[in-house]
């Protein structure tokens, strides 16, 4: 997004409607530039297959069948819950942020 909007509350509604980035006015050719190259590299980046099933300790989540099994035991999730759930075991050791939780759930909670 380039705008000269460039208070705290306009970034935000900015990164809310979708951006990936935020520059604002005024700023150099040089760092448009970088800005552009970053995105480039991160859109070229090969995108993991995820596996079927991914297990931390007792949790095991299986993909393939939307379940959920702790301890051996099938654990029942509503929608929501499954939908959190699959967003962060995709995601491991890396911070997720609450925008992409709530684009995950749907976007009956993205109002909440």
């Amino acid at each position: 997004m380039l705008t000269a909007k460039a208070q705290e509350r306009d970034k935000i509604r900015g990164f809310d409607a979708g951006a990936d980035d935020y520059l604002t006015k005024p700023f150099s050719a040089k760092e448009l530039v970088a800005r552009v190259k970053a995105v480039l590299r991160r859109a070229r980046q090969p995108q993991a297959i995820p596996a079927s099933t991914v297990a931390c300790g007792r949790l095991v989540v299986d993909f393939a069948r939307q379940s959920t099994v702790v301890d051996g035991k099938n654990v029942a999730l509503t929608r929501t819950e499954y939908a959190l759930l699959r967003q962060l075991a995709l995601n491991p050791n890396r911070v997720v942020l609450h925008r992409d939780l709530l684009t995950a759930v749907g976007p009956s909670m993205a109002t909440t």
